[in-house]
């Protein structure tokens, strides 16, 4: 069994929607429901973004590269990811906000600590 899902958009449905069950199925068998597939964008930056914020303070190691040479690079490298993510979010974008989701999808192998 799957643990809680906390990304469905059912909330967004009428009470009497017949989709509730069918989505209430999914989520027990499979962990999660298609109204999270509606803006799977949206669902993986929300998932992600918490965990990004932690991993920033929790993470020791970091990859050496051109762009990055120290820790505090690598924490800066991440600040700007969340920025992005949140930003994506809102729906507010600015020339900053490009430039934390690119450097996201950059070092994506690169979270691990």
């Amino acid at each position: 069994m799957h643990g809680v899902n906390t990304f469905s958009n059912v909330r967004c449905l009428k009470i009497k929607d017949p989709r509730r069950d069918l989505y209430r199925q999914q989520r027990k068998e499979r962990g999660f429901d298609n109204s999270e597939l509606w803006s799977l964008d949206i669902t993986i930056i929300e998932f992600t973004l918490p965990r990004l914020k932690e991993f920033r303070d929790y993470t020791k190691s970091f990859p050496i590269d051109d762009d990055i040479k120290s820790f505090q690079d690598w924490q800066a490298t991440i600040d700007k990811m969340i920025y992005g993510m949140e930003k994506y979010i809102d729906d507010s974008w600015d020339t900053e906000a490009v430039e934390g989701i690119d450097l996201f999808l950059k070092y994506f192998r690169h979270l691990w600590s």
